[in-house]
């Protein structure tokens, strides 16, 4: 079967996906419910497959029909690939994105500092990311965001990470990089985020965003790994934290159903 608007050699979408990213497991989900058919292609463990990438200027995650590909975080993007009709959801007032991402940064230092030395060396079965490394990106993942006013990009913040700190910080110093990082989006957001329009184009690794699509992107992103540490904490090291992620903090944000792309949860 050949889909509306697909490249005309081309008969089935691929898509590109490693274990435990979560713009993976939300672009996998995506593809299930709009009921296209597909292939999922593992890279890490089909590697060969996946450098063809390269070629269209894509990383993982990404949805490839024939030559043609576009970032797997870009769900409207897959749509128009594939020729389904699909208007996303609204996105939440950045007021109320910030309130939901401060709440959801409460719980997540109460989660880190909660983690003992054995935990923070923990990985799970689907991917080699022990909770150390998984609490370091939580708390990095907003600067990202905080340094489009100067560069005018937005990143996914794997470039704040502290020399060292994925292999030995301990759970005080994750919770406080996360305080660090939440203290500079305060200063961003009282100094220009309070009335800022957040409607002004920039530029990532996956395209052009609107301001207002960043905020969005690093909040979600940020509550979708909270979502992960906040399992781990409560199904594998079976400690009962004093405050939860709940339905209703959730809501509004673009998160997948699930927490794991693969593997356990």
């Amino acid at each position: 079967m050949t889909l509306a608007g697909a490249h005309p050699d081309a008969d089935l979408l691929e898509i590109f996906w490693v274990p435990g990213c979560s713009s993976c497991l939300r672009m996998k989900e995506f593809v299930n419910k709009i009921g296209i058919p597909h292939e999922a292609v593992n890279a890490e463990a089909e590697p060969e497959r996946a450098a063809r990438l390269a070629d269209l200027g894509l990383t993982v995650p990404a949805a490839v029909l024939g030559d043609v590909g576009v970032p797997g975080v870009d769900l409207v993007g897959i749509a128009k690939l594939v020729g389904y009709p699909y208007d996303p959801p609204q996105i939440l007032p950045p007021g109320e994105l910030k309130a939901k991402y401060d709440e959801v940064v409460d719980i997540a230092g109460a989660l880190m500092r909660s983690l003992t030395a054995a935990q923070l060396d923990y990985k799970s079965e689907d991917r080699d990311r022990s909770m150390r490394q998984l609490s370091v990106h939580i708390g990095t993942i907003m600067c990202g965001f905080v340094i489009v006013e100067d560069t005018n990009e937005f990143t996914m913040g794997y470039e704040f990470i502290p020399p060292g700190y994925a292999e030995s910080a301990s759970a005080a110093e994750l919770a406080d990089l996360l305080d660090r990082t939440r203290g500079e989006f305060d200063i961003w957001w009282q100094r220009i985020g309070f009335d800022d329009p957040f409607d002004r184009i920039v530029d990532s690794p996956t395209g052009v965003w609107t301001l207002h699509e960043a905020l969005e992107r690093a909040v979600w992103h940020t509550a979708q790994h909270v979502r992960q540490l906040e399992y781990f904490v409560v199904e594998k090291f079976r400690v009962a934290p004093e405050k939860r992620l709940t339905a209703e903090l959730l809501a509004g944000l673009p998160l997948p159903d699930g927490i794991h792309a693969g593997g356990e949860g």
